[in-house]
């Protein structure tokens, strides 16, 4: 497994163990590029709709995320 499927993987259960936890924000800030991104953002429409993002830094091919519920 790619650190990237990890990282995704930790974000998914972060997301599962604080849907009641409305204003509760991920720790830290994910970088990941804009392919990961587009792959995240469906799955999160699709599966925790509950959950937003903001990108902070966009660098092109990279951005800079940050998760809330």
């Amino acid at each position: 497994m790619s650190m990237n499927k990890v990282a995704n993987a930790k974000i998914y259960h972060w997301c599962r163990a604080n849907e009641s936890n409305c204003g509760k924000e991920y720790p830290r800030v994910v970088k990941m590029s804009h392919y990961e991104y587009g792959a995240i953002r469906s799955n999160l429409h699709k599966t925790y709709p509950f959950v937003g993002y903001e990108i902070v830094k966009n660098e092109g091919e990279v951005k800079h995320l940050k998760f809330y519920i």
